[in-house]
């Protein structure tokens, strides 16, 4: 008489469809999220002979860009001069601010925010510029 044996089957974890799921999860994930694009401008600063190196610390403190259209970001976050005198970063005594202006900008849109910023009572104003050299 014989007698059979059975043999052992290995108990094993197929992983291949977990792993399907997450790469499908991961494709769907991506495709739908929604990525925030920084705001782009193209801002062609002036020429100086008698620009001075600043620290980028002490620049990057607070910008207020104006492109060629007149339009002001302030920090990246684009606002309006009216928005820009009723904004609360000058509440803080802030004492210094660097103007990025375009240098194609219109003159009384340049006189308009300095007005402004005269107003909130600014120790120092800086406006970014290239070396001619």
């Amino acid at each position: 008489m014989m007698i059979h044996r059975h043999k052992k089957q290995k108990k094993e974890i197929n992983l291949i469809p977990m792993i399907n799921v997450i790469f499908l999860l991961l494709i769907f994930f991506m495709l739908t999220g929604v990525i925030e694009k920084k705001n782009v401008y193209i801002i062609e600063r002036p020429y100086s002979d008698f620009a001075e190196k600043k620290s980028e610390d002490e620049l990057n403190e607070n910008i207020i860009s104006i492109e060629k259209n007149g339009q002001i970001s302030l920090n990246d976050d684009k606002i309006s001069t009216s928005e820009l005198e009723n904004n609360d970063i000058f509440i803080r005594k802030i004492d210094k601010v660097t103007l990025d202006i375009d240098k194609n900008l219109e003159l009384g849109k340049l006189k308009e925010v300095i007005n402004i910023l005269k107003s909130k009572d600014l120790k120092k104003i800086y406006i970014r510029s290239i070396n001619k050299k």
